[in-house]
């Protein structure tokens, strides 16, 4: 019997003991790092955070985000690693990982080490077993246990002939993996308990309730109605004044609760470059246009392009497909034959030289389309003949981007006349894709069904060809004098704020913009630092903070400029939303007289239509498809009226309606509603699905409101300035 399945069947008293020695093993090897436990005014023994008084400690965040970073590079060598991204995930997933230890504590579902080590050599996850597995799909667990329970043996007698300082870096990366796996199945299993005590209330779902919610989200209703908006009462008609607002704010305080709030007034010096800095640029543009004007032939050209490019640090760029080449190169790389070299061509972000090195015929097709979405909003019939109503609209002529802002769903290509530009395969749904590759240039095809809805697609090009090209970009770089006087300049205003003068005057006099934030709250960044955000909770109202370098901001100079307590704001820092409900209320109220009026001399009539055809200034309207989801199909989201809506009876007009921001006239004309059939045979999937959605929910729903009742004190001010 192998190492393996002996331990297997060890007695549980045994297994503990076993976990005792391994997790000891561990800590001791451990307990050398750089003397830390004794070294009491080490950065690396303080506390980077607090939760609930529980402590993070600087060195488990930096020893994470360490590990965190080398497994991206390890995972892909080649992408792009944001420091800070990954620093800000890190701590949010430690602030969590430690709410949910504490709560686990409370709930009695804890993880023990014990438990952890048990489940390590009995279940390894599967990226340690792939470790251990040799060609023939095997896994070599006496060799796993053997190297888990004394790497020191291990290591002795597998590598007999290692040096010592290598064999110590191999056991201290083996002690350093352990502990990340440990921590990865303390954390798994440890929320998978505590996700089934949190979701044990949400997960009863009674078959009642999963009736009606089915019949509601199945049932649609057809209407037509009357509408008065809140919004078209002039203030006038209202009269509204200060003892209405003050009246209503000191009737629905408790609507005003906010947390700890602070503004910044804030002026930047931006790091970019001098007059001097772009006449350096200005020189080598100028230089190069000289040299390429001036060139005999097409050779000599092409000869002081290459010499350039080194020169430059210019960019090659291997055999691309019109699609996936830079839209700001692709513009002018389109309509350039081989060897064609073009420049100055100037942009945002400099100037560009381009020469096209080669063109081929590649094998992968891209299609430019533009297309129009109807969602299917419940009634996929009513929706297919709008589409196909929209479908002629586009073929007997007329402006399809103009269709396409009119009509399109698509929130993304809509605004730019429904235009997705190019693609290849793979990239749109399959039906989309099929479509669109069959479609001759020009044409037209639809409509076409996909999870979204109904597609009417435009195909406006079709290319094959790649594009092998060289590009010479020429950027203003800031010099480190430039960079100097911009800090120079930043601490004098500051200087000067702290001698007494008003920012706003002070700014005014130097030609500086200042600018004020909204209300910062404690848990968000502010221009995109959190750290600016915790400097600005430590100080009072008009305390200046130092100069403080942002990324696409420069040198960000702030004053304190209000602050406000965690409880009720006060009626002045209101007054705007109280101004707005104030308003919003009386005009609906305004509204509803006028609509019972017009109920008043139209309810005998019997049919909404007929009655507003004697009545001129009655715009009725219609609506298909009305679910009690908020949606008005065509006209906005108004909660109170869908839920109306779906309780009016038939062929009747209904009393005036209170929305949320409008009055209605309502008749149901049609309502389309599950029979008890589909009802019944779709209830036992439909029920699963909601205990599955709730329970999803339920864990998230608990972590956020653990945070927001948590007392957590963030440290990492001490040690970073950006995060």
């Amino acid at each position: 019997m192998g190492t393996f399945e002996r331990i297997r069947t060890l007695s549980p008293w045994i297994l503990t003991a076993f976990a005792v020695v391994f997790i000891l093993f561990m800590a001791l090897a451990d307990a050398d790092i750089g003397g830390l436990t004794s070294a009491t005014n080490n950065p690396q023994t303080m506390a980077i955070a607090t939760v609930n008084g529980d402590e993070i400690k600087y060195i488990d965040y930096e020893r994470n985000v360490t590990q965190e970073l080398e497994n991206r590079r390890t995972q892909n060598p080649d992408a792009p690693i944001d420091d800070k991204q990954i620093r800000n995930q890190m701590w949010s997933t430690m602030i969590n990982g430690l709410l949910v230890e504490q709560y686990s504590k409370k709930v009695g579902a804890s993880v023990t080490d014990e438990v952890v080590a048990f489940e390590l050599l009995n279940n390894p996850p599967d990226f340690m077993k792939q470790r251990f597995t040799d060609s023939a799909g095997n896994f070599q667990s006496q060799t796993y246990v053997e190297l888990l329970t004394d790497p020191q043996s291990f290591y002795a007698q597998r590598a007999p002939d290692m040096d010592p300082t290598e064999k110590q870096n191999a056991l201290k990366q083996f002690r350093d993996e352990i502990n990340m796996i440990t921590a990865y199945l303390k954390d798994q299993k440890q929320q998978q308990m505590l996700n089934n005590a949190v979701n044990l209330s949400t997960s009863i779902v009674s078959k009642s309730f999963a009736r009606q919610t089915y019949i509601d989200e199945n049932t649609t209703s057809d209407i037509t109605y009357l509408q008065f908006p809140a919004a078209t009462v002039s203030d006038d008609e209202l009269g509204i004044t200060d003892e209405d607002l003050k009246a209503y704010y000191e009737k629905n305080k408790n609507r005003f609760r906010q947390e700890a709030t602070r503004r910044l007034k804030y002026a930047t010096f931006r790091v970019q470059p001098s007059s001097q800095d772009s006449a350096t640029v200005e020189k080598r543009q100028k230089l190069l246009s000289s040299l390429l004007n001036s060139a005999a032939d097409s050779v000599a050209k092409d000869s002081v392009f290459s010499e350039k490019l080194r020169d430059f640090n210019g960019e090659s760029v291997e055999y691309t497909i019109v699609n996936e080449i830079e839209p700001r190169l692709a513009q002018y790389i389109l309509d350039m034959g081989k060897g064609e070299i073009k420049g100055p061509i100037r942009a945002a972000d400099g100037t560009y030289f381009i020469r096209i090195d080669d063109v081929r015929t590649g094998t992968n097709k891209v299609v430019k389309a533009s297309h129009i979405l109807i969602n299917f909003d419940n009634n996929k019939d009513s929706a297919k003949a709008e589409a196909n109503r929209i479908l002629k609209e586009a073929k007997s002529g007329k402006d399809f981007a103009e269709l396409a802002s009119k009509y399109s769903k698509d929130p993304g290509s809509a605004a730019n006349g429904g235009d997705l530009g190019y693609f290849g395969k793979g990239q749109m749904v399959p039906e989309f894709e099929k479509a669109a590759f069959e479609t001759q240039v020009g044409g037209i095809a639809g409509p076409v069904e996909t999870s979204f809805g109904y597609h009417i697609i435009k195909v406006n090009d079709s290319k094959s060809q790649e594009y092998k090209y060289s590009f010479i970009k020429l950027t203003p770089k800031t010099s480190g004098i430039t960079k100097n006087q911009t800090i120079r300049d930043a601490k004098s205003f500051e200087k000067q704020l702290e001698e007494g003068e008003n920012i706003d005057s002070l700014a005014s006099k130097l030609g500086i913009m200042v600018q004020e934030t909204g209300p910062i709250s404690k848990d968000s960044p502010t221009l995109t630092s959190q750290y600016l955000t915790d400097l600005t909770f430590l100080a009072e109202k008009g305390e200046v903070l130092q100069p403080l370098e942002l990324d696409n901001f420069g040198y960000v100079v702030a004053v304190v400029s209000d602050v406000q307590k965690k409880g009720i704001a006060p009626f002045d820092a209101v007054i705007e939303d109280v101004r707005a409900r104030v308003r919003n209320k009386k005009a609906l109220e305004y509204q509803m007289k006028k609509a019972a009026e017009v109920y008043n001399s139209i309810k005998g009539s019997g049919n909404l239509s007929v009655a507003a055809e004697s009545n001129p200034s009655l715009n009725v309207k219609t609506a298909t498809a009305v679910s009690n989801n908020g949606t008005i199909p065509g006209g906005g989201r108004d909660y109170y009226f869908t839920d109306a809506v779906s309780k009016l009876p038939l062929n009747t007009i209904s009393e005036p309606i209170m929305g949320q921001n409008s009055v209605y006239i309502v008749q149901v004309n049609n309502r389309n509603k599950p029979s008890d059939d589909q009802v019944n045979k779709a209830l036992p999937a439909f029920r699963d699905q909601l205990k599955e959605k709730y329970k999803r929910e339920a864990f998230y729903l608990w972590l956020n409101q653990a945070k927001k009742d948590a007392k957590i004190e963030d440290f990492r001010y001490k040690q970073y300035k950006s995060y």
